[in-house]
């Protein structure tokens, strides 16, 4: 008999804070729960396969997760804007585990024709002063244990003369 009550007082404290997390609201919720906010940066943009209509660029991203304890992400969703252009989205195929107080590798993939992208010629893609192309990616991870959306966001450039040979662009 004891064993059942104890459950049942567990559930209802259990429930009584999922209550009391949701009528706070999410923002609040991230405030009461002391969580700081995951970062994303982008160790490398690379074409991954070249075919005569599509072409797959790979960007190899690393997500550190500040807190003390392990984030489950079970949804990301990432759109890639490259030369003002935008690629698309990418979806993560399984969830991933965000280690406490630690960085985790994520690969994102995106299909796409740059040869349409940059068929208008090169003078109207906006460059860096470096020679470099802008890009963006912007998008949400969903913390499935606290079910919130968490906004990620990178910006840097990509030499175009990395990606030149591969398209055949020069030579």
């Amino acid at each position: 008999m004891t064993g059942l009550i104890s459950r049942r007082h567990v559930f209802q404290l259990g429930a009584g804070a999922t209550l009391t997390v949701s009528l706070l609201g999410c923002d609040t919720a991230v405030d009461l729960l002391n969580l700081a906010q995951p970062t994303m940066r982008v160790r490398d943009v690379a074409l991954k396969n070249v075919g005569l209509n599509r072409q797959t660029i790979g960007i190899d991203t690393a997500i550190t997760n500040p807190n003390p304890l392990s984030l489950l992400v079970n949804q990301l969703a990432m759109n890639f804007n490259f030369a003002g252009k935008d690629l698309g989205t990418a979806f993560l195929a399984n969830p991933i585990e965000l280690r406490a107080s630690d960085e985790t590798s994520v690969g994102l993939d995106y299909s796409t024709n740059l040869m349409d992208l940059l068929g208008t010629g090169l003078g109207d893609i906006q460059m860096t002063a470096d020679g470099g192309v802008p890009y963006e990616l912007a998008g949400n991870a969903n913390i499935s244990r606290f079910n919130l959306p968490v906004p990620l966001r990178y910006q840097g450039d990509v030499k175009l003369s990395d990606f030149a040979p591969m398209l055949g662009l020069f030579g």
